[in-house]
């Protein structure tokens, strides 16, 4: 016990693609585009939308686990999202 040996013992190829192909496919996807909006956006806005990540982490830790969030978290969320939101343009501040 707390070997190499007993690290890979009933690991085989099927597990893995069970447990976490999808967990990784998703992630190269997600660093794909992320790659692509940062040669297509400016800065500021590639970086609060690139923020917005904590927000939907925030939502599937709500909507997967139950976990709520504090007073806090929750208006930093939406100080979050309120930014992404003026940073395209679908918030107005006229």
């Amino acid at each position: 016990s707390g070997n190499l040996q007993s690290a890979f013992t009933g690991w085989n190829v099927s597990t893995w693609v069970a447990v976490a192909f999808l967990p990784a496919a998703l992630y190269a996807v997600q660093n794909l585009a992320a790659l692509q909006a940062y040669q297509n956006l400016d800065s500021l806005t590639f970086n609060v939308l690139n923020q917005t990540k904590t927000l939907s982490a925030a939502v599937c830790c709500y909507l997967v686990m139950g976990r709520t969030q504090s007073s806090i978290q929750v208006f930093s969320l939406f100080l979050l999202l309120l930014s992404a939101l003026i940073m395209e343009h679908l918030v107005q501040l006229d």
